[in-house]
């Protein structure tokens, strides 16, 4: 279970982690959460040692993420931050409901130490997971959990993530291609093949 591993407290993971911190308190203020008692006892600590944040402090971003959506953070920030949703919708149905409007996809509350720079670019998914190359500590994460930490990290400190080449998650469309995230000029939501590699496009990863 999470909360049987090492742990860290709020207060020392913010002290290690500097501006790639963005806790219940950086929820609450750029993204209006209201979290339940429940919800902050369920991420009172956070599942990863000191040691692990210590290592990871200048590459990854430790973020607290709340069940918002994206349809919540483009209700909230509008073409400002999504210029290219209408875009997305008409070519990734699996995104949108039958009315034409972005389905909504719920992640859970937990804290996710997401990779600040895309690994493997170039190479595609099918290939890094047949030879083994993603390590065992790391996994690929949801759109929801890259988007979250994308916006929260550029609102905090006016830094963008992946906005250079696009990344995959591990979430597909209705046409089994994985969605691919970048904020080049604006939050991306776009669709890569499997067994395709492409240039412009790495892998997001999280330490678990």
């Amino acid at each position: 279970m999470w909360f049987r591993r090492k742990s860290t407290d709020q207060k020392r993971a913010r002290e290690i982690m500097g501006e790639n911190f963005f806790g219940i308190e950086e929820s609450k203020r750029f993204f209006g959460v209201n979290p339940s008692r429940w919800q902050i006892w369920r991420i009172s600590r956070i599942p990863f040692s000191e040691e692990m944040l210590d290592a990871c402090k200048d590459t990854h971003i430790l973020s607290s993420v709340f069940p918002i959506t994206i349809p919540d953070f483009y209700n909230k920030f509008g073409n400002t931050l999504f210029p290219y949703v209408s875009h997305y919708c008409k070519n990734n149905l699996n995104y949108i409901d039958h009315k034409g409007h972005l389905k909504k996809a719920v992640g859970e509350t937990a804290w996710i130490l997401l990779r600040k720079e895309p690994m493997f670019i170039g190479k595609s998914l099918m290939k890094i997971k047949t030879l083994s190359l993603l390590c065992k500590e790391d996994k690929v994460p949801t759109v929801l959990s890259i988007v979250y930490s994308m916006i929260g990290h550029f609102l905090k400190t006016g830094n963008r993530l992946f906005e250079k080449v696009s990344v995959l998650s591990s979430d597909v469309d209705s046409n089994c291609f994985h969605i691919t995230v970048d904020f080049i000029d604006g939050i991306r939501l776009g669709a890569c093949q499997y067994h395709k590699p492409n240039e412009n496009i790495g892998l997001a990863t999280i330490r678990t």
